[in-house]
C-alpha cells in the first residue's frame, strides 16, 4: 500500500510540474476527411466467440466515431462490444495521463503516446503496480507474430521482470530500418517560374536558402510585397530541423537536443561546439528573413501549415510522410485546382551546410506508442480488446482498416489486387468515407511503407514519397542517424528527476533568435550554458557511470536484442 501511495504522489508531482517537458512528437497525419459521408453497410453477424457483450472505456486523440459511422457499427456488431470514448487533444496526452494516474482514474484501456519524453515516468508506473500485466498472447497469434519480428524492439522496452506491461504499436517502416522522411517540401512550381529549380530537386544548403530568398524578394506567387515568406516548420521541430540536426557529427539522432554520446562519453548536446555551429546557421536564416518571423511564437502547430496551404510560404520542413504530403497537396488543390500536384509540395534533397554531397536523415524507434490495461480492467475487457486488435492484424482486418467493407467499399480481384469503390474528388484523389480509423490501427501505423501498396493513396504522392525514401537509402546509407536506446530507455535518479532540459533549451533558443545579434549569439549562448551546467552535470555523471556506453549503432542494436536493456534496469 505504501508503494502505491508513494507512486501516486510521485505521479501527481510530475503532473503538476514536469521539468523535462518537450514538444510532442507528431501523430501520424493520415486522417480521413471529417466531412466525408459514411455509406450504408451490411449488418454484421456476431461471432459466437463473442456472445457476451463487453463495454470498456478508452482514450482517443481523434474525434470518436459518429453514430452513423457504418464501418464502426459493423465492426462493433461483429465483435459485440462498445467503447465509451474518453477524448483528449494530442498535445495534452502526457498531462492527462499523469492526472489520470495520480487520481486513480485511468480508462480501462489506455493509449499511451510512449516516447523518450515520458519513458522514465513510464518505467516508474510499470514498476509501481499502476497498470495490469498484459495477458499471455498465446491466443492472439497475429500480435505475437508482430513482436517476434527481429526488427521490433518495442515489446522488449515494455517488458519488466519478465512481464509484458503494455502493447507497443509497430511502425510500418521496418523495410527502411525505421528511417523516416524528415526534410523540407517546397514550391517547385515557384522555383520553375524563377528558372531556379534544380534537376531531381537536389540542392546544396546555400542554393536552397538562396532560392527561398528569391521567393521572398521576387514574389512568384503574386501575394504582394511583404506577404511571401520563406521557410517554416512546426514548433515541435523548431529550430532543430532548420540547421541543428544537419551539423550533428555523431551517429545518433534526437528530435530535441539532450544527452548524446561523443568520443565515448555522454555530453549535453546544447553545450557542444557542433550545436552552436547549427544555432548560428539558424540565426543567420532568421536574421535574413528566410525563416518565417512568427515561427518563434507559433505554438498553435497549425498556423505555419495554413500559411503554406494559402500560398504564402515557399517551403515547409516536416516529417514528409505519405499521409502528410498527400494532405498538404489535397488542401492546396482545394484552394486552387489549377495547381500541379507534384509541384506544389515537392520533396527537396538538401545537402548539409558547408557540404555538397552529405545529407541528413534519421531513423526512429520501431514503435510509436503503446496500449496498456488499468488495474480495474476485467479479463473480459482485456480479451475483447486483444481479440479485436489481433483480428486487425490479419489480412481481412488489414483490408478493413485500409479500405472498409468488402463488397461495399472494395472488391478483391482474382489476382488478389484491390478494386476500390470510393468516390474521388476533383483532383482525382479517393475520398475516405470513414472519418474514424484510429482503433483499427491502434497496434500499428500505416503511413509510409505499408501505404506504398495502399490503392486509396494518390499514385503521384506514393511515387514521390517512395522515391525520396529510396534516394535517402542510396545516398545517405549507413550515415542515417539512429536512436541511442541506451541513453533513451534507461533510467537514473538524476535523469528521472531533472530530465533533459529540452523545454529550457527551446525557450532560450527562441529568446536569442529574437533578441540577440549574429555577433553576440555565441557568447550569449555560452553564458547561458555556464549557468545551466551545475544543473545538468549530475545527470551526465549518472549517464557516464553506465557500464555500457554505445559508440557504434550496429553494436548497440545487437546489445539491445541480446537483452542488455532488461539487464540494465
Amino acid at each position: 500500500m505504501k508503494t502505491r501511495l508513494f507512486a501516486l504522489a510521485l505521479v501527481l508531482i510530475l503532473a503538476l510540474g514536469c521539468v523535462a517537458c518537450s514538444a510532442p512528437a507528431q501523430a501520424p497525419e493520415d486522417a480521413a476527411d471529417p466531412a466525408a459521408q459514411s455509406p450504408e453497410a451490411p449488418a454484421a453477424e456476431t461471432d459466437s466467440a463473442f456472445a457476451e457483450h463487453v463495454t470498456f472505456t478508452m482514450n482517443t486523440t481523434s474525434d470518436p466515431p459518429a453514430e452513423d459511422d457504418a464501418l464502426w457499427n459493423y465492426y462493433t456488431d461483429k465483435f459485440n462490444f462498445t467503447v465509451d470514448w474518453v477524448p483528449l487533444q494530442y498535445a495534452e496526452r502526457f498531462d492527462k495521463l499523469r492526472i489520470w494516474i495520480a487520481t486513480d482514474d485511468l480508462p480501462d484501456v489506455v493509449w499511451i503516446g510512449l516516447n523518450d519524453v515520458i519513458y522514465s515516468e513510464y518505467i516508474t508506473w510499470m514498476n509501481s503496480g499502476m497498470f495490469a500485466e498484459v495477458p499471455s498472447l498465446d491466443a492472439y497469434p497475429n500480435i505475437q507474430a508482430m513482436y517476434d519480428q527481429e526488427a521490433m524492439l518495442g515489446d522488449e522496452l515494455c517488458t519488466f521482470d519478465g512481464k509484458l506491461m503494455s502493447l507497443p504499436a509497430m511502425r510500418d517502416s521496418a523495410s527502411y530500418d525505421f528511417m523516416i522522411n524528415m526534410g523540407i517540401g517546397y514550391r517547385a512550381d515557384w522555383a520553375e517560374k524563377l528558372g531556379m529549380r534544380n534537376e531531381g530537386d537536389v540542392y546544396t544548403w546555400d542554393e536552397f536558402m538562396n532560392l527561398l530568398q528569391a521567393f521572398i524578394e521576387q514574389d512568384p506567387g503574386g501575394n504582394g510585397a511583404g506577404n511571401t515568406y520563406g521557410l517554416c516548420t512546426r514548433m515541435g521541430y523548431f529550430p532543430d530541423i532548420l540547421g541543428i540536426w544537419q551539423t550533428n557529427p555523431t551517429p545518433w539522432t534526437f528530435e530535441e537536443p539532450g544527452y548524446i554520446e561523443m568520443d565515448g562519453q555522454y555530453v549535453w548536446y546544447p553545450s557542444t561546439d557542433a550545436y552552436i555551429e547549427g544555432l548560428k546557421i539558424v540565426k543567420d536564416l532568421y536574421d535574413r528573413g528566410i525563416i518565417w518571423p512568427d515561427n518563434v511564437i507559433d505554438s498553435s502547430e497549425t498556423l505555419y501549415r495554413e500559411l503554406y496551404v494559402a500560398g504564402q510560404m515557399g517551403a515547409m520542413a516536416q516529417n514528409l510522410s505519405l499521409g502528410f504530403v498527400s494532405q498538404v497537396r489535397d488542401d492546396m488543390l482545394k484552394v486552387d485546382p489549377s495547381l500541379e500536384r507534384d509541384k506544389v509540395y515537392a520533396i527537396a534533397k538538401i545537402s548539409n551546410p558547408g557540404t555538397e554531397d552529405e545529407f541528413y536523415q534519421h531513423a526512429v524507434a520501431s514503435y510509436w506508442s503503446c496500449c496498456a490495461f488499468s488495474l480495474k480492467a476485467t479479463d473480459a475487457q482485456k480479451d475483447r480488446f486483444l481479440a479485436t486488435q489481433d483480428w486487425n492484424l490479419s489480412p481481412e482486418g488489414l483490408n478493413l482498416g485500409l479500405y472498409g467493407l468488402e463488397g461495399t467499399d472494395f472488391t478483391v480481384n482474382d489476382d488478389g489486387s484491390i478494386n476500390l469503390l470510393w468516390e474521388k474528388d476533383e483532383a482525382g484523389t479517393y475520398v475516405d468515407p470513414y472519418p474514424f480509423r484510429e482503433y483499427y490501427t491502434r497496434l500499428s501505423v500505416y503511413d509510409n511503407a505499408a501505404n506504398f501498396t495502399n490503392v486509396s493513396k494518390n499514385p503521384q504522392d506514393v511515387e514521390d514519397v517512395r522515391s525520396a525514401m529510396d534516394w535517402s537509402v542510396e545516398n545517405i546509407g549507413d550515415k542515417v542517424k539512429v536512436l541511442d536506446y541506451v541513453q533513451t530507455y534507461t533510467t537514473t535518479p538524476n535523469k528521472d528527476k531533472l530530465g533533459t532540459f529540452t523545454a529550457q533549451t527551446k525557450a532560450k533558443v527562441i529568446d536569442l533568435l529574437a533578441n540577440s545579434t549574429g555577433d553576440t549569439i555565441e557568447a550569449d549562448w555560452r553564458a547561458w550554458i555556464a549557468e545551466m551546467m551545475p544543473q545538468v552535470q549530475p545527470v551526465l555523471d549518472d549517464l557516464n557511470a553506465y557500464e555500457y556506453i554505445p559508440t557504434d549503432p550496429d553494436e548497440m542494436m545487437e546489445w539491445v536484442r541480446n537483452g542488455g536493456l532488461a539487464e540494465s534496469r
